[in-house]
């Protein structure tokens, strides 16, 4: 996030990229990777396309949330998705989770 926004990194060429230039309004689903029953969703609409041709924020995402540099270099046309967010809603499906057992 930065800000009221909401950033999403991905190549221009992608779907993700093309698809907000048809209909900028977007929506996200965000679900716990060890728990799937809680989740996060958001509605809203990409306001900016943001160019990142030095890959400033695939940097930034990378070392936030694994801690090493940015692997793929040759990204073709990066840019950032600005999102600002219309309604946001957390729900949590009634039951609990179970690990598998190891």
């Amino acid at each position: 996030m930065a800000g009221d926004f909401i950033l999403v990194i991905t190549e221009g060429s992608s779907l993700k990229g093309k698809n907000p230039l048809r209909d900028p309004r977007v929506s996200l689903s965000i679900v716990d990777f060890h728990d799937p029953y809680p989740e996060a969703q958001i509605r809203g609409r990409v306001v900016e396309r943001r160019p990142d041709p030095k890959l400033k924020y695939y940097e930034a995402f990378s070392q936030k949330y694994v801690g090493k540099p940015w692997p793929y270099r040759d990204a073709a046309e990066p840019i950032v998705l600005l999102i600002e967010t219309d309604k946001a809603k957390i729900s949590k499906q009634p039951f609990e989770h179970t690990p598998p057992a190891s």
